[in-house]
């Protein structure tokens, strides 16, 4: 709930539409209780989506859908990303395996290291309405002030 927060915060202070995303695990054979029975009934989870939907517009203002598709999570995270053209993912940093303090949950390791899109990890119990100091490791090599100021004018446009 922090992450969808998060996103919702994100989307109303840039104008952007939000979509909420569930995948009917495909891979659940060993744990099928983590899909919350959604699996055996699509119903449950759409239901669900479609009143978390409105309550973020209701809430936030926010234009808000819902989509949900079978597949392997971190494959259906991405390719649904790609297919809606999404500037952003926000999603938690843990998932249904629960809170372990240094480290993201497995789908959520895969997300990031195959999107094409900038990923936001929330922490677990945290909660971001604005952000107002940023931090961007670099590595200080000379020729990076030279590539930033040549591709600068490219991506402002």
């Amino acid at each position: 709930m922090n992450a969808l927060q998060t996103a919702g915060s994100i989307a109303k202070r840039n104008g952007a539409d939000l979509k909420l995303l569930h995948v009917f695990d495909l891979d659940n054979t060993l744990y099928p209780e983590d899909n919350m029975g959604s699996n055996s009934n699509p119903d449950i989870a759409i239901k669900s989506l479609n009143r978390l939907a409105t309550s973020v517009k209701n809430g936030d203002g926010v234009n808000c859908g819902i989509i949900c598709i079978p597949g392997f999570v971190p494959n259906a995270i991405l390719q649904t990303a790609k297919e809606e053209n999404c500037d952003i993912i926000v999603m938690g940093k843990n998932g249904n395996a629960g809170y372990r303090e240094m480290y993201a949950g497995t789908n959520t390791y895969n997300v990031i290291k195959k999107s094409d899109c900038p990923v936001l990890l929330v922490p677990s119990g945290k909660m971001y309405e604005s952000f107002t100091n940023v931090l961007f490791p670099a590595r200080p090599v000379i020729s990076v002030f030279e590539k930033y100021e040549l591709i600068r004018p490219i991506i402002l446009k």
